[in-house]
Formats: structure tokens, C-alpha cells, sequence
């Protein structure tokens, strides 16, 4: 199937890098670190925006080379759990707000739901049956809605449901449709970064007026005139762009090290427990 297609070719052009893996957690160390202790200093924030690309690249990268989808998505779903209460803690998040390791595994869920798609338009194209161009529409309908659904949820009850929802989820299908399209994956890290600087800018002036950020989403002059007022505050995840050059640099790197692989899971939630007790200690 094509989808098969685009997973091998994939395989064959990225190897696991964990250069890339140990940058990756730096970044968000230094990140997690100015918002706990030095909230001011965005020059720390600036940095750690260059941590979520790179994780959700690895994650678009592990989908495609893992031998066992389910081990995989297990393995993510466990670490997310472990992580949870620290992550509630840590960033003073209500209990019900999901740490970036759930949108992941969403993440994971929409390249499935995706390929699945893909393989059904696949299949038309060959046998041109009704039936599966059927699935195809059926399919690709219910990727938008996985996609959207926890931020229309959040939009309309005001409380975030899952950390980066739809950011983390179209960033890794970014990742693992144009990866080796180095120009598209640019244009659409683009396109991507105004999406979410609109979204920021609906939900400031829906707080302003009092009704829902999905009613705010259409009111582009609105919203460009909050965000121009302060650019370098809605435009700060926008840097994580400069995380692709990071990416393509480092994954033709092939270090002398390996990392075992369970370090990568490990960290989010042991250095969420260290930024706690820190904290804790201080205050």
C-alpha cells in the first residue's frame, strides 16, 4: 500500500539520532527551567521552543520504525500516566489538563487514521470502488475531527483538555508527510505557526468580549491588532520554526554514543519530579 510506501522510505532515510534525542531534552530542560524559576527571562523560553519540533519529529520518526504499533503506543501511554501529576504540579495545570505525552499519543492516532485514509484513496485509484472512496471521505472526516475536537472542547469550556492538541498533532503529520520535502515542510511549519498566533489572538479578544474563542476564530483584523500590540508574546512558539534546521543538521549526524532508549521516556516526568522538589525547597 502507499502508506506502507511512505513509512519504508521514511525508515530507510531517518535512523534513530540521539544527538538529536539529548538537544531535544536540553531545550526543554532549559525551557521548563525559565518557566518555573525565571518566568521573565524570555530568552529561555525562546530556546526551549525548539524542543516540541524535535520531539514531534522523533515521534513521526518512531511511528514509522517501530515493529509493534501497540508496544509503542503502550509504552506512551504509560509514561503519560506517570508523568501526570508531576506535569499538574509542576506548571499549576488543573488536574484534568493532559500533559504533552497524551497529544502525542493523539499525534499517533492521527498519522494511523491518515495512512488509513491514504490507503483507502490508494485502493480506489486501483479498483475504482464506490466503497472504498466511501471510507476514504469517512476516514479523512474523522482525522479533522480528532485533530480539532480537544480545542473546540477547550474553546468552548474555557479549560485546555490536552497540552498542544492540535498543534502537536498537525506538527507531527507535518513531519511525517513532507519530512524529505525540505521547502514544503518549511511553507507548512508556516502556515502551521499563523494558525496558531490566530488561535492565541481568538482567545484574548473572546476574554475581552466575553463570548466563545470559536466565535472569535473569523475576526482577523481583531485578532492581528491584539497580536501586534505584543508581537514577541504571540509570535514566541512561532521560533520553534529554527528547531528544522536543528533536525536536518543533527539527523545526518551519526554519533558514537547510544542512549537507551527508555532515557528518552524517563526524562519528561524524573525532571518534572526535580523542577518540583526544587521549587518545593525554595518557597
Amino acid at each position: 500500500m502507499e502508506s506502507n510506501k511512505v513509512q519504508s522510505e521514511l525508515i530507510v532515510k531517518t535512523q534513530r539520532n540521539d544527538v538529536l534525542k539529548l538537544f531535544a531534552m536540553i531545550t526543554m530542560l532549559i525551557d521548563h527551567v525559565g518557566e518555573v524559576f525565571f518566568p521573565r527571562i524570555l530568552t529561555l523560553r525562546v530556546i526551549g521552543r525548539l524542543a516540541l519540533p524535535i520531539f514531534a519529529y522523533q515521534i513521526a520518526i518512531g511511528y514509522s520504525k517501530t515493529s509493534n504499533l501497540k508496544n509503542y503506543v503502550k509504552r506512551l501511554l504509560v509514561f503519560a500516566l506517570i508523568s501526570q501529576i508531576p506535569f499538574c504540579l509542576v506548571f499549576s495545570r488543573p488536574w484534568y489538563t493532559l500533559n504533552i505525552l497524551f497529544a502525542f499519543l493523539l499525534s499517533i492516532l492521527v498519522l494511523y487514521v491518515y495512512d488509513k485514509g491514504i490507503a483507502y484513496v490508494s485502493n480506489y485509484r486501483k479498483e475504482k470502488n464506490n466503497k472504498n472512496l466511501l471510507l476514504a471521505v469517512v476516514t479523512f472526516i474523522g482525522l479533522v475531527l480528532i485533530i480539532i475536537m480537544p480545542e473546540v472542547l477547550t474553546m468552548m469550556t474555557h479549560h485546555a483538555i490536552i497540552e498542544c492538541s492540535y498543534y502537536s498533532s498537525l506538527m507531527v503529520l507535518l513531519f511525517h508527510i513532507l519530512h524529505d520535502k525540505k521547502l514544503n515542510m518549511v511553507i507548512g511549519y508556516i502556515f502551521l505557526s499563523v494558525l496558531q498566533i490566530q488561535i492565541l489572538g481568538a482567545y484574548k479578544i473572546s476574554h475581552s468580549l466575553k463570548v466563545s474563542p470559536v466565535e472569535c476564530l473569523f475576526r482577523f483584523k481583531e485578532i492581528w491588532q491584539v497580536v501586534s500590540s505584543k508581537f514577541y508574546i504571540y509570535t514566541l512558539q512561532a521560533n520553534s520554526i529554527f528547531a528544522l534546521i536543528a533536525i536536518y543538521v543533527l539527523e545526518s549526524i551519526k554519533p558514537k554514543f547510544k542512549l537507551n532508549k527508555y532515557i528518552g521516556y524517563w526524562f519528561y516526568p524524573v525532571h518534572l519530579v526535580v523542577l518540583m522538589a526544587i521549587n518545593w525547597i525554595i518557597n
